[in-house]
C-alpha cells in the first residue's frame, strides 16, 4: 500500500525509540552517537541520489542497512532493503523510498530528541 503525504507527515509526528536502548539502557553512549551521525549519513544519501550516482547510493544504502538493526532501529533496515532492491530492479521508485528513509530519520531524532541519556524510554 502506498503512502500518501498525509501519512507521512502524520508520521513524523511520532517520535521513535531505539529497541536496543529499551533492552539494555547500558547502550545509551552507542545509541545516541549513531543518533548524532544519522543526519550527515542521510545527507550523504540524498546528496548521492540526487547526483543519480547509484552506485555509490548503493554502497550507502548497503550500509544504512546494515546497521539501522543493529542500533535498535529494524525500520531503516527494512526501508533499506527496499532501496537496495530498487536500485537493483528499477531506479524510479528509489525517490519515494528515500522520502520515507528521510521521514524514518526525522522520528529518530525526535525520538532522541524527547529523552536524555541515563533516561530509558518506557
Amino acid at each position: 500500500m502506498k503512502k500518501t503525504a498525509a501519512d507521512i507527515e502524520d508520521e513524523t509526528l511520532n517520535p521513535l525509540y531505539s529497541g536496543l536502548l529499551q533492552q539494555d539502557s547500558g547502550m545509551e553512549d552507542l545509541v545516541f552517537s549513531f543518533m548524532e551521525r544519522l543526519p550527515s549519513m542521510y545527507d550523504e544519501i540524498a546528496l548521492t541520489h540526487q547526483q543519480k550516482n547509484w552506485q555509490t547510493l548503493t554502497k550507502l544504502i548497503h550500509d544504512m542497512k546494515s546497521v539501522g538493526g543493529g542500533y535498535g532501529f529494524p525500520q531503516l533496515t527494512e526501508v533499506s532493503h527496499r532501496i537496495e532492491q530498487a536500485l537493483m530492479l528499477d531506479v524510479s521508485g528509489v525517490t519515494c523510498l528515500i522520502q520515507e528513509l528521510e521521514v524514518l530519520c526525522v522520528r529518530i531524532l525526535r525520538g532522541a530528541n524527547s529523552i536524555n541519556p541515563g533516561q530509558q524510554q518506557a
